[in-house]
């Protein structure tokens, strides 16, 4: 989430404890700025665990989602809160320079400039 705190990314160093290690597995992983959507379930492969009273634990499981630069790619993620179902939405309008298409030498300057 921020692996080069605090060397380039402004952060009060933690000598006991490192605040940005995931120490429980989370339902939901958004990652930003990818070139392209991607998704997976992530479903944890280890042993059958038992709790203290011989109960069957819960199987972890994490969805990972990659969601894209809508300028760029005029695509939209959408995900089920209650499944973790993903879906996404594909945006494109006359003169809109996303959903997909490769943008023009002229078009990359003008953006950068």
């Amino acid at each position: 989430m921020a692996p080069t705190a605090p060397d380039t990314l402004w952060c009060h160093p933690y000598f006991a404890a490192d605040p940005f290690m995931i120490t429980v597995t989370p339902d939901l992983y958004v990652v930003g700025g990818q070139r392209r959507f991607g998704t997976r379930m992530i479903m944890d492969q280890g042993e059958d665990d038992e709790d203290m009273a011989g109960q069957r634990k819960a199987q972890k499981r994490c969805r990972v989602v990659l969601v894209p630069a809508f300028a760029e790619t005029g695509v939209l993620v959408l995900v089920n809160m209650r499944t973790l179902d993903v879906k996404t939405v594909k945006f494109a309008a006359e003169g809109m320079t996303g959903a997909g298409e490769e943008r023009t030498s002229e078009q990359r300057e003008f953006i950068n400039s």
